[in-house]
């Protein structure tokens, strides 16, 4: 199949020139993503792959396709993403340029092997990589050998943390048993590809479309699907004979019912049949050693799956770099996310002051992953006392099924957070 370059390559070629920039808004932390964009392409001849989609071959409506993808990634604005079915560097760089412009990206793609499909995985960053490559490794698998087609990997040095990225899409079909055992070879090479960067003196951040369940009881989905393969364990594990070098997936810190990434419209009647329709399929996995630097994890749930893409983002946050925390002593203990009377009004956090002195909080707020603040007025807490905030009509609303909530000062810098799943009308949450 003919790879097409264009003068898109022009700035592909700008960019990799610019070596070394840190373009993030925030230094202080990293959000990372990753994201199956269902067939991102240009609609620009000659088109890649053999299967055929909606908006294929027009370019109008690829680039619709196209805008409406670009929504989902600046409602969380990642420093660095991970994308998944993307065609190649120019509809990489098309999308970039013309639907993310502003947001410091550089596209990062290596051409894939997946001629069939012409599906390639790649890179969004804010930061330069120091090396950008694929594996080309193969694992015995049938009488033959496997290699992943669709991969990418990735170093940085960011706050002094050594970081590699590997970026993956799976073959598909996860309840399919040939499928599972190709998939679990290309486990193979992913671990021998993982050790060699943890050997290297790197941490490791796994993300994309495994096309697999995890098993593990403390990642399973929102309906437990099980895998019939052992591709996430094998990739978690890394040299099984060492703990040291194991990873952890990131869902862990969502709550289980808002653990779904993707969507497959089983009865194909065109309708989003709840729950049953959905699953995740896939993951950030990241160093152990990474783990106490991760604020918060989300799924947004807030596309349809059958208009966009039919999977959603899973995005994180992770905290590097000490910034100098406000150590106040003020803690959230308890609040009400679904009150019994006007949620605009009645919903409430309680702060308690653990510190020995009083601290007046004005312009302090809060906020949630939406992005929504939620601002405290002119108020002392006295050393040693709890004090209720209402909501009072802030444009931040605790969401009912479960949400992350953040305090933070008038600088912006996070004094406090706390997680919760699903709370009952009128039911207060006990935080501490």
């Amino acid at each position: 199949m003919m790879k097409k370059h264009s003068i898109f390559s022009v700035s592909l070629l700008i960019s990799l020139l610019v070596f070394g920039q840190d373009r993030r808004t925030d230094k202080t932390v990293l959000t990372i993503a990753t994201l199956n964009c269902e067939f991102l392409w240009d609609g620009v001849e000659p088109e890649e792959g053999n299967v055929d989609f909606p908006y294929k071959n027009s370019q109008t409506e690829a680039e619709e396709h196209m805008s409406k993808v670009a929504e989902i990634i600046k409602a969380k604005k990642p420093d660095i993403i991970n994308l998944v079915e993307v065609e190649n560097i120019d509809a990489l760089t098309v999308f970039n340029n013309k639907f993310l412009v502003g947001l410091g990206y550089v596209p990062k793609l290596i051409d894939g092997r997946d001629n069939a499909t012409g599906q390639d995985v790649c890179m969004l960053t804010r930061i330069d990589p120091e090396q950008f490559k694929r594996t080309d490794q193969r694992a015995p698998y049938e009488g033959t050998t496997t290699g992943v087609s669709k991969n990418y990997y990735a170093t940085f040095t960011i706050d002094s943390i050594k970081l590699a990225f590997i970026g993956l899409h799976l073959v598909a079909f996860p309840n399919n048993m040939d499928r599972a055992k190709q998939r679990e070879a290309q486990a193979s090479v992913l671990v021998s590809l993982g050790d060699s960067l943890i050997q290297a003196g790197y941490k490791l951040i796994v993300l994309g479309d495994f096309n697999d369940y995890d098993g593990d009881s403390q990642y399973a989905d929102h309906q437990n699907n099980q895998p019939v393969s052992h591709v996430l364990r094998k990739i978690r594990e890394m040299n099984t004979t060492t703990t040291n070098d194991d990873l952890i997936n990131l869902s862990k810190f969502v709550p289980q019912n808002l653990r779904y990434t993707a969507f497959w419209d089983k009865n194909e009647n065109g309708v989003v049949d709840y729950p049953g329709e959905f699953s995740t399929i896939d993951h950030i996995l990241i160093s152990n050693q990474l783990s106490d630097k991760v604020e918060y994890v989300e799924i947004p749930h807030e596309h349809n799956p059958i208009e966009v893409t039919d999977h959603f983002m899973v995005f994180a946050k992770l905290k590097l770099e000490s910034a100098s925390p406000d150590v106040t002593g003020i803690r959230m203990v308890r609040a009400m996310p679904n009150p019994e009377g006007n949620e605009n009004e009645e919903e409430y956090i309680i702060l308690k002051n653990f510190g020995t002195s009083s601290i007046n909080i004005k312009d302090w707020y809060f906020t949630n992953p939406t992005g929504k603040k939620w601002t405290i007025s002119n108020i002392t807490v006295n050393a040693n006392q709890e004090i209720k905030i209402k909501r009072s009509n802030m444009p931040m609303a605790m969401r009912n099924n479960g949400d992350f909530i953040e305090l933070k000062n008038k600088d912006n810098l996070q004094i406090h957070s706390v997680s919760y799943t699903h709370t009952q009308e009128g039911e207060e949450i006990f935080i501490e």
